[in-house]
């Protein structure tokens, strides 16, 4: 990984989604914003893995993160996918333990990095950001609950239509305004199936009944939704059955 030293304060940054940092006390974060470094990764390269010691608390600046997890089986699957504005890595920071997963750029990714140490210091002295991160790990934890229970409830082709207009349009796709939305897909196919925890084929099939009920047309990774309000009305009649 290329690194760069940035001198953007960390309670100016645009790019703290989870604003862990950005009700610090003000002497801690001069001495993060002075040592935290600007990473570039090219696609296919890990940021970490899976059993590495902690390494601090990162949020992605550019690009499209997936985080996957091996299991005792040695199953892998991907938990969750990491968009501009989001961090990751900071549940371990936190236990100050390995990291339970691997971070892999899907494409050319930039982000920031608090090491360990820093972070370290930072949840030691001062509560609010210790707090943040608690909470941090509380939403994602909800967050799993809430995957799991549309599991149950949705099938596949409801949960790719909910990834697709919830996670992915407001960054990746535009609305018009006769209703209708144009979302270019960040992901290639394996990578779409590996997001939703399902086979190459199994995904096939449910573009295939999307299509069928013109909720969303699929070109290569061209996704045209005729009808955005069609797609939550189906999603919101799914949920109260």
């Amino acid at each position: 990984m290329d690194a760069l030293h940035s001198n953007i304060h960390c309670h100016q940054c645009g790019f703290s989604g989870t604003d862990q940092l950005r009700d610090a006390s003000r002497p801690e974060t001069c001495t993060t914003t002075a040592r935290k470094k600007i990473h570039y990764v090219h696609a296919g390269e890990p940021i970490f893995r899976q059993g590495d010691d902690a390494s601090g608390i990162y949020n992605l600046i550019s690009g499209i993160v997936m985080i996957t997890m091996v299991d005792s089986r040695g199953a892998m699957f991907a938990p969750r996918l990491v968009v501009p504005g989001e961090a990751f890595g900071y549940r371990s920071s936190l236990e100050g333990g390995r990291h339970t997963c691997t971070a892999l750029a899907l494409r050319d990714c930039c982000f920031c990095q608090i090491t360990q140490d820093d972070a370290a210091r930072l949840i030691e002295r001062d509560e609010k950001v210790r707090q943040a991160m608690v909470n941090s790990c509380t939403r994602d934890i909800f967050n799993a609950r809430e995957e799991m229970i549309a599991s149950a409830s949705m099938n596949l082709s409801e949960r790719l239509l909910k990834f697709m207009t919830v996670k992915l349009l407001p960054l990746f796709g535009k609305e018009r305004a006769n209703g209708s939305a144009e979302l270019h897909l960040p992901l290639k196919r394996a990578e779409l199936a590996l997001a939703l925890g399902v086979q190459g084929e199994t995904l096939s099939r449910a573009i295939k009944r999307i299509e069928k009920a013109d909720l969303a047309r699929f070109d290569k990774r061209c996704v045209t939704f005729p009808c955005l309000r069609d797609v939550e009305h189906h999603l919101e009649q799914n949920l109260t059955c």
